[in-house]
């Protein structure tokens, strides 16, 4: 684009750019919003609306609890009773 010379061109120029500017900055904030609302909806689950938990998706809990780092069966030296009969 070339610049013109004319002080008038020039005016006429910058009023068109800053018309540009304002549609443009209307659209930013426009959209800022729906994608705060789009984020908002996208975070709810069965837990914090009246979704059904059928629509959470594959972001659900393990079935089975991680195993512990600790050893498993009663303290040392502990005396175990035969079962009765």
């Amino acid at each position: 684009m070339e610049i013109p010379d004319d002080i008038l061109l020039l005016k006429d120029l910058v009023v068109k750019l800053l018309s540009r500017l304002d549609d443009l900055e209307a659209k930013n904030a426009a959209l800022k919003l729906e994608n705060a609302e789009l984020r908002s909806r996208l975070n709810l689950n069965s837990t914090n609306s009246n979704k059904p938990p059928s629509s959470d998706g594959l972001s659900k809990k393990p079935a089975f609890p991680q195993t512990s780092s600790k050893k498993s069966g009663g303290q040392p030296g502990h005396q175990v009773e035969p079962p009765m009969r």
